[in-house]
């Protein structure tokens, strides 16, 4: 990969433009980073690059829904 940080600001900016105009809740959110997580251990155990790195980047993207601050809240 010769530009490593560009993807990874991609997906960052996304999530947060998308985290913007669609409220989704904390809860569920949070669920989908756990489920994220678990499956790029899964992937690096396999030695997976490709899926790994296609993981990384939704869990940016989760991670950026995240930053925006709007998700709604149990309360």
């Amino acid at each position: 990969m010769r530009r490593p940080f560009v993807y990874p600001l991609c997906a960052l900016m996304a999530g947060i433009l998308t985290g913007d105009y669609i409220l989704a809740p904390l809860v569920i959110v949070q669920c989908g980073i756990l489920v994220i997580l678990l499956g790029i251990l899964f992937c690096s155990a396999h030695q997976w690059g490709k899926a790994s790195l296609a993981l990384i980047l939704v869990m940016i993207f989760l991670l950026g829904m995240l930053n925006i601050g709007r998700h709604e809240y149990l309360c």
